[in-house]
């Protein structure tokens, strides 16, 4: 019996494609339900828990809603959160349903924003709260849980979690005259790929030959990250769990750091 797989992004995040996908692999799909009906939220546990038993997959609303119910009625699912960059999935929305209103949006966007134009701030909001709260339900269990989305998307979520750290930015339009008067860092981000393996190399260096103390600092905390990773790196260790090693000690490190300079933060 095939666990039951729960696509748990909002719709306009690539789950069209997704539901495509888990079709070619053999899944029986259930898209979204309820749309037009009044009195979705008294009925919607009901009519889902029902579907579950029918199918193996699901997408669409109201789906995202339910995950933290659905994961503790049908244990041993599996769940995917798709994302986008909010900017482009709140235009795709507008584009897609403008003044259109439904029972279905009014009840997971509030009663008075059934439709997303005129209530931009309140979808984004709504949006990005749904996937910090996703990541962080799944924190611990990185098994079960398969997200994407992109590198930005990635530290504004992690920023909401540990809103306390730092993030170094790349620095850019620096000139002959200028580059390293300052303290910069040059930062070489290269990429590989030798025979389909491909990897993300990462160095940094004083542009003037040497690190003041908050990036001697900064410097220490990546290198521990790093290395924490690299000793949990076992048999048996996922990509996941090696990820969120570097990132606790990430955010722990930069959340407690010393990063104040003459000129201001680092």
């Amino acid at each position: 019996m095939k666990a039951k797989v729960f696509c748990i992004g909002a719709h306009k995040t690539g789950t069209t494609s997704l539901e495509v996908a888990l079709r070619k692999l053999g899944y029986r799909v259930r898209g979204s339900f309820g749309t037009k009906d009044p009195d979705i939220a008294s009925k919607v546990h009901e009519m889902a828990y029902a579907m579950v038993e029918q199918y193996d997959a699901f997408e669409d609303n109201p789906w995202p809603v339910l995950y933290r119910e659905l994961d503790e009625r049908f244990p041993g699912s599996k769940f995917i959160l798709t994302r986008r960059p909010a900017e482009a999935w709140i235009r795709s929305m507008v584009k897609d349903f403008a003044t259109t209103e439904t029972p279905m949006r009014r009840w997971i966007y509030g009663e008075d924003a059934g439709c997303p134009e005129g209530n931009e701030d309140i979808y984004i909001e709504r949006y990005e709260r749904h996937n910090r709260e996703v990541l962080e339900y799944f924190r611990d269990r990185p098994d079960d849980l398969l997200w994407s989305g992109t590198a930005y998307q990635e530290y504004q979520l992690w920023r909401g979690r540990y809103p306390g750290a730092l993030t170094a930015l790349h620095r850019t339009g620096a000139t002959a005259q200028t580059f390293g008067a300052t303290g910069d860092l040059v930062l070489i981000d290269a990429g590989a790929e030798v025979g389909l393996y491909t990897a993300d190399i990462t160095r940094t260096f004083p542009a003037n030959g040497k690190f003041s103390a908050p990036q001697r600092e900064l410097y220490e905390i990546v290198l521990e990250a790093i290395e924490a990773s690299t000793a949990a790196a076992k048999p048996g260790a996922t990509m996941n769990e090696l990820d969120d090693i570097s990132r606790r000690v990430l955010a722990e490190g930069l959340g407690s750091a010393n990063t104040e300079t003459d000129t201001g933060p680092i």
